[in-house]
């Protein structure tokens, strides 16, 4: 039988290992974030605080060499109940992302979004601001 401090081991061993690639910067001012490792840590229990904080660690590191990012998002195995299950992480993540750097995102490629989710591209306004300089900087990759 696990202990609890197992089981809080075990945890952070996870997130040391899961974080790096829920978001990473593989190359100048660009940024990845694959969200197959944040369905895996949010049903992990991990709170929305800590996935936020580690995508803004990211983007603080990219913005002081860069004044602007490019960031790539992975929608794969993404579904229209996961937009709707984490539909206020992506508001927050949105609202923290225009307060905190208005004017920084240069340009987001969204890949591998399901056929339901692609042929609403309206559903992708909620990563951008509605007072973002940013509306029109966002092109969705079908790579599958």
């Amino acid at each position: 039988m696990k202990s609890y401090f197992d089981e809080k081991l075990n945890t952070k061993l996870l997130l040391q290992e899961m974080l790096p690639k829920l978001c990473f910067n593989p190359l100048d001012n660009h940024i990845c974030m694959d969200c197959r490792y944040f369905k895996l840590l949010t049903n992990m229990n991990i709170s929305m605080d800590i996935i936020l904080n580690c995508i803004m660690t990211i983007v603080n590191q990219v913005l002081s060499k860069f004044s602007q990012y490019i960031f790539h998002v992975n929608f794969k195995s993404f579904s229209i109940s996961d937009c709707d299950k984490y539909r206020l992480f992506m508001t927050d993540f949105s609202s923290t992302m225009d307060k905190s750097y208005p004017d920084a995102l240069e340009f987001c490629y969204i890949y591998n979004p399901s056929f339901v989710i692609s042929m609403f591209h309206g559903l992708f306004d909620m990563l951008i601001s509605k007072n973002s300089k940013s509306k029109n900087k966002i092109q969705i990759v079908k790579v599958y």
